[in-house]
């Protein structure tokens, strides 16, 4: 019994086909870690991850392209009280647009992008929460708080995760990244009710 590329399948699963059936027919290459290429391993992808994080049942396909995405956001008065948690409409344009990607999976499979987004819609989608009311949230000290209270440390390195929010600086920026890295925020200031604009700095600062 042999599992050549570490990723705790063992070798006689990993029928090399992508056709992914279950454990036992996943589909993968047993002489690489990571099939697709998206930066999550394969045994990860279908077993959850040792830390306990339940990858499969929130989305994840071991020779598909995945992204995991949190978003929570904060609150302010500016205009009138109101909070900029994000539309189901900004998330469905973000999945869309990943989905229509040219990025190649492997196997002939279709192209694309799988942008699993966590904004706290509820099932196995709990992460996604208000953090507070907050007109300016710094990036990335002040940004660092809040993601320690409340993002799951199961999801470190495995989920991008940013805050939406009215301002980071006093200049009016649409939105800051880390470079590298997978924290970001998208402040939409007194746009946050439109929807294509929301989506479209999310989808650049992602």
């Amino acid at each position: 019994i042999l599992d050549t590329d570490a990723d705790r399948l063992w070798d006689v699963w990993e029928s090399n086909d992508g056709d992914y059936t279950g454990i036992t027919h996943t589909g993968t290459d047993p002489n690489n870690a990571d099939t697709d290429g998206d930066g999550l391993k394969d045994g990860d992808e279908i077993l959850g991850t040792l830390a306990g994080l339940d990858l499969p049942a929130l989305g994840a396909h071991p020779v598909l392209k995945d992204i995991f995405l949190e978003i929570d956001w904060a609150g302010d008065a500016t205009g009138g009280s109101h909070t900029h948690e994000p539309s189901v409409e900004s998330v469905q344009m973000l999945i869309d647009a990943f989905a229509a990607s040219p990025a190649v999976n492997p196997y002939g499979l279709p192209p694309g992008i799988r942008l699993h987004v966590d904004h706290g819609q509820g099932g196995v989608f709990t992460g996604g929460n208000f953090v507070g009311n907050d007109g300016l949230i710094g990036f990335d000290d002040e940004f660092n708080v809040y993601k320690a209270a409340n993002f799951n440390p199961l999801r470190e390195d495995l989920f991008h995760y940013t805050i939406f929010c009215h301002a980071f600086n006093s200049g009016g920026n649409s939105g800051i990244a880390e470079l590298p890295g997978d924290d970001f925020i998208v402040a939409s200031d007194v746009w946050y009710g439109n929807a294509l604009r929301v989506a479209t700095v999310c989808m650049h600062e992602l």
